[in-house]
């Protein structure tokens, strides 16, 4: 069933730059295997690993080596929590990691440090709080998104980004990785070569693209200065930083959209003790906004009742001759759009 499921979705993965490799080597392992160890991978559950004797404890390969060789290396003591990612402890960690991994496993069962439980992961509290949670993130997301609105160009449901010719035909990945499957069938691995023209390209590509060797790759830029600033080296970041690494300043703005301010900071930089002259006649500008949070309103009230109160507090807590007003949101692109989308 994995292999069928795979080999379904293989011709969306060409076109995004993957290659079918493993599943030529799964298809063959009927033919490289004798008969005892492919009964037993396929239909005696080998194919799952166990260390212990739970019910749910059965995971594939990459998980085990995800859970028990690398556990090793990201909790505390581990090199990514306080010994350091450097050549030499790494070289020493990969040498040691597979002997001293029962040592370990074998004192931390003797402590009685660890912990094993048969429920399922899935089934716990904190991860069913998690789904809910997420659940009504979805849904909100359906409801303020409309996921069917009639259009002749490819865009983002979340950020509104409009694709242009280049990334207009990922709708066909499927019918573009058949062709591409096509063309390197009986080919050998290492003479195999995906065109780039070929490529399916993210919408993400719109804004986060620079040109490389007359070639435009997708970046992320926070991930590059992030790596330039844990690089272990002593690299020439005066250098590095001399070229074009981020398609836009990232003071201003992050993955999707405009950072967002704080305004308890913003409210610092006013100077508050500046004497205001007052001439007569003044108007007091009340904030429409900050008003409508001074009123609670209460269960099963009707609106003539809120609307009440509001001209209640308005009168005892304003003068005659102030105005409240509440901002409008214009057409035109401006630095609130991206608040507005954000909420």
């Amino acid at each position: 069933m994995m292999i069928q499921s795979i080999f379904m979705i293989f011709p969306t993965q060409v076109p995004a730059g993957q290659c079918y490799v493993i599943l030529t080597d799964m298809m063959k392992l009927r033919s490289t295997s004798d008969v005892k160890t492919y009964d037993e991978f396929v239909n005696q559950g080998y194919f799952t690993i166990r260390r212990s004797s739970k019910f749910w404890s059965g995971v594939w390969s990459d998980v085990a080596i995800e859970q028990v060789l690398m556990r090793g290396m990201k909790c505390m003591g581990g090199l990514t929590r306080g010994r350091g990612v450097s050549e030499s402890t790494v070289t020493k960690w990969i040498a040691c990691a597979i002997l001293l991994l029962e040592i370990s496993h074998e004192m931390e069962q003797f402590c009685n440090y660890t912990y094993e439980n048969t429920e399922h992961v899935d089934s716990r509290s904190y991860r069913m709080n998690r789904d809910a949670t997420d659940l009504v993130l979805l849904i909100d997301f359906y409801k303020y998104n409309n996921l069917f609105l009639v259009s002749d160009k490819l865009y983002s449901i979340c950020s509104g980004i409009v694709g242009n010719h280049k990334i207009s035909y990922c709708h066909k990945a499927h019918k573009v990785g058949i062709n591409l499957v096509n063309r390197i069938i009986g080919i050998p691995f290492e003479d195999v070569k995906f065109k780039r023209k070929d490529q399916v390209l993210l919408i993400s590509a719109m804004n986060n693209k620079i040109k490389v060797n007359d070639a435009i790759v997708t970046i992320q830029p926070l991930s590059i200065y992030q790596r330039i600033c844990l690089k272990s080296a002593k690299l020439d970041v005066q250098q590095y930083l001399m070229y074009e690494l981020a398609p836009y300043p990232l003071a201003l703005f992050n993955m999707d959209v405009m950072r967002k301010t704080e305004k308890s900071v913003f409210t610092q930089n006013f100077i508050h003790s500046i004497e205001c002259p007052f001439h007569s006649p003044f108007i007091n500008i009340v904030d429409g906004g900050y008003l409508l949070y001074q009123v609670i309103w209460k269960i099963n009230e009707s609106m003539d009742q809120i609307l009440n109160k509001y001209i209640n507090y308005a009168k005892n807590n304003f003068t005659k001759n102030s105005m409240i007003i509440f901002d409008g949101y214009s057409n035109v692109n401006d630095t609130k759009c991206a608040e507005r989308l954000r909420r």
